[in-house]
C-alpha cells in the first residue's frame, strides 16, 4: 500500500507514471464490431467523498457509464456509507435523479474504521463473548492487527463492503430477471479525466466460455483496488472473498499465510493480496493497460491531506517519473466529441 495513504512518508503527485502504461489512442465507438454490446453493472462502493460533495458523480457518468456505451439493460448501483448530513444526502439525490437515473442505491451505515473494527473485535474476545460471523476463523492465517494501520480490520471493513454491494446486484438480476455479463467495480473518490469506455476496448469474453475474459485492474502497487473491470464470474468471486475465502480460512489452504510466489516468500500485503490471490489462485488473467486515467480524490482524514495520485495510464506526451507533488485540479466536464455523439444521446437520461 502506499505509504502516503497510511499517513506516512512521501506524498505521491497524481502525475506520478512509474510503471504505468501509455494510454493507447482512443477508441470512439464500437459499431463496426458484430458482437451485441454487454450488459454492465457500474459499482460505486464506499464513502461518498467527493463523488457527492465535489460534483465526481458528474465525471463518473459521462466518463464511464457513457463512455461505455454497453447495452441499455446496463445499471448503476451506488452503495454509499452514509452519515447523517443533510447536504450528503441531498447530493445523493440530485445525484441519481439527474444523471444516474435509475441507478440502484443503497446506503449502509457509515461504518467504524479499521482501528475501531479491531477493538471492538478484541473486546469481545477479552470478555468471552461471541464474535461476528464475519471474524475470521484463524486470523493467525493473516496480517497481525497491530497499531497503527490494523490491516485485518481494515480488510474486513473494506472487502465485506464490497460483498454488501455485490450482493445488491445479485439481488437485483433475480428480481428483474436479469444476469450482467460484466461489471465496473470503482471507489467513489475518483475524479476522470479521460474516458474510461467504450466496452469494446476490454476483452471480456462475453461471448465466449464463463470463465475467459480478463481482470482489467489500475498497474503498479498504489491504486491496486480502486478500479476494476472483471467478467461476472471474475466480480462473483473477487467481491466475495471476505465471506467466501477469509472468514472460512484455515491452515493448510492457499489462502493462509498467503505468500509472494518469488524469494523470500514474504507475505503478501493486504493492499494487492486479492489482485495476486485470485491471478495465481483463482488463474484469472490480468491486465493493467486501461485507456484512460483520473486521479484519486484528497483524503482529508489522512496526514496528507491534499495528496492525490494518479489512476490509469499514462497521458500521451508525459514522461515517466514524479512531475511535481500534491493535487491537480478536477476534471472538468466537456461535451463529447462529434464521433461520441449518437453514443452520448442513446445514453442520455438512461442512467
Amino acid at each position: 500500500m502506499n505509504a502516503s495513504w497510511q499517513g506516512r512518508g512521501p506524498c505521491y503527485s497524481s502525475r506520478h507514471y512509474n510503471n504505468v502504461p501509455t494510454c493507447r489512442s482512443p477508441i470512439d465507438e464500437c459499431g463496426s464490431i458484430q458482437v451485441a454490446a454487454p450488459r454492465m453493472a457500474f459499482m460505486v462502493v464506499g464513502m461518498p467523498r467527493g463523488f457527492l460533495s465535489e460534483g465526481g458523480y458528474k465525471l463518473f457518468a459521462e466518463r464511464v457509464v457513457r463512455s461505455f456505451a454497453a447495452h441499455t439493460a446496463s445499471r448503476v448501483f451506488l452503495h454509499l456509507k452514509m452519515g447523517a448530513e443533510k447536504a450528503q444526502w441531498d447530493a445523493l439525490a440530485n445525484a441519481t435523479s439527474e444523471l444516474l437515473h435509475p441507478a440502484t442505491v443503497s446506503t449502509p451505515r457509515e461504518e467504524s474504521s479499521g482501528q475501531e473494527v479491531y477493538r471492538d473485535v478484541h473486546r469481545r474476545a477479552a470478555r468471552g463473548e461471541p464474535l461476528s460471523t464475519s471474524t475470521p476463523l484463524h486470523p493467525e492465517c493473516f496480517w497481525r492487527d497491530e497499531a497503527p494501520h490494523y490491516p485485518l480490520s481494515q480488510a474486513r471493513v473494506w472487502w465485506s463492503t464490497m460483498n454488501d454491494g455485490w450482493q445488491v446486484v445479485v439481488e437485483y438480476e433475480i428480481k428483474a430477471s436479469v444476469r450482467f455479463d460484466a461489471v465496473v467495480f470503482t471507489r467513489p473518490d475518483l475524479f476522470w479525466e479521460a474516458n474510461m469506455g467504450p466496452w469494446c476496448a476490454y476483452d471480456l469474453g462475453t461471448m465466449a466460455a464463463e470463465w475467459s475474459g480478463q481482470w482489467y485492474t489500475p498497474a503498479g502497487s498504489l491504486t491496486p483496488d480502486m478500479f476494476w473491470v472483471l467478467p461476472r464470474r471474475t466480480a462473483a468471486a473477487v467481491l466475495s472473498t471476505w465471506v467466501e475465502i477469509i472468514v472460512p480460512c484455515r491452515p493448510g489452504q492457499p489462502c493462509c499465510n498467503f505468500t509472494f510466489a518469488q524469494p523470500p516468500h514474504a507475505r503478501v500485503p493486504y493492499s494487492i493480496w486479492l489482485r495476486e490471490y485470485w491471478h495465481r489462485v483463482g488463474g484469472f488473467t490480468l491486465n493493467q493497460t486501461l485507456p484512460g486515467f483520473g486521479r484519486v480524490g484528497a483524503n482529508p482524514k489522512k496526514a496528507h491531506r491534499n495528496c492525490t495520485m494518479h489512476l490509469g495510464c499514462m497521458p500521451r506526451g508525459e514522461t515517466r517519473g514524479t512531475h511535481g507533488r500534491g493535487s491537480r485540479p478536477s476534471g472538468t466536464l466537456r461535451e463529447p466529441s462529434r464521433a461520441t455523439d449518437g453514443l452520448w444521446s442513446d445514453w442520455r437520461g438512461r442512467f
